[in-house]
């Protein structure tokens, strides 16, 4: 099966952003290849940091979270850093919103936007969301931003009683490529039953929880509001009016 035009572009943007890095932004960066075989597994795109080894895995399709796990155990049992990234799309199957690439002069704050109605997430990109410490990372292809990285922050929406799992997303600091401010941690899950613990190497994002939950997002809306209806009253005084009688 080829590559989809979403997974080639998104590829083919992280190498380039990469190979500049190398060149004209970080010396710790080195060895940018794609395609890299590792036997049981190949990874999209492989680089160097120092001395540490870091995958990029690029999902477009559909995955189960045991082939996530096959492939990062087999990673990090050899001691490489695992980054995952899903290509950025206009609008999912059926027409149902996904994130919009906004072009903006100042890229870093208008990357992402959100149609009309709700958003569906899949299971996966939930799961890694969980992986990397609540958030889960874009990259554009096909734009002229192609490779660029913005993590994300799906979080669910109550408001929609009559609608199950309904998704909002707060949206993080724009990366020019892969290396711009990640950093090397562990992340472990116990199995069901309790007795196995995964230690998952991961390629992360640097920033601190920077998202809102839906609850401070209705707070922020109601004081906007409230300021703006007490900028009205201030420009357009109600009228004394005349008192009864007189």
């Amino acid at each position: 099966m080829g590559e989809t035009k979403h997974h080639l572009g998104a590829k083919e943007g992280v190498y380039n952003t990469l190979i500049w890095a190398e060149r004209y932004f970080d010396a710790r960066i080195h060895s940018v290849e794609t395609e890299k075989s590792f036997g049981a597994v190949v990874a999209d795109v492989y680089f160097e940091f120092g001395d540490k080894q870091v995958i990029v895995e690029i999902q477009h399709s559909k995955i189960t979270k045991e082939e996530i796990d096959r492939r990062m155990v087999e990673h990090s049992g050899a001691g490489r850093y695992v980054l995952w990234v899903r290509p950025y799309m206009i609008r999912g199957k059926r027409g149902r919103p996904r994130p919009v690439v906004e072009k903006s002069s100042d890229i870093k704050h208008r990357l992402f936007g959100i149609l009309d109605g709700y958003v569906a997430v899949s299971e996966w990109e939930l799961y890694l969301q969980k992986m990397y410490s609540g958030r889960v990372f874009y990259v554009l292809a096909n734009t002229d931003f192609a490779g660029t990285v913005v993590p994300v922050h799906w979080y669910l929406d109550s408001t929609h009683g009559d609608v199950e799992d309904v998704y909002r997303v707060s949206v993080g600091c724009a990366r020019s490529s892969v290396a711009a401010k990640f950093f090397f941690s562990d992340w472990g899950r116990s199995e069901s039953n309790g007795a196995a613990h995964l230690g998952y190497r991961l390629w992360e994002d640097a920033d601190s929880h920077w998202w809102r939950t839906p609850a401070e997002i209705r707070n922020k809306i109601d004081d906007l509001n409230h300021l703006e209806m007490m900028r009205q009253m201030k420009l357009n005084p109600p009228g004394l009016g005349r008192r009864a009688g007189k």
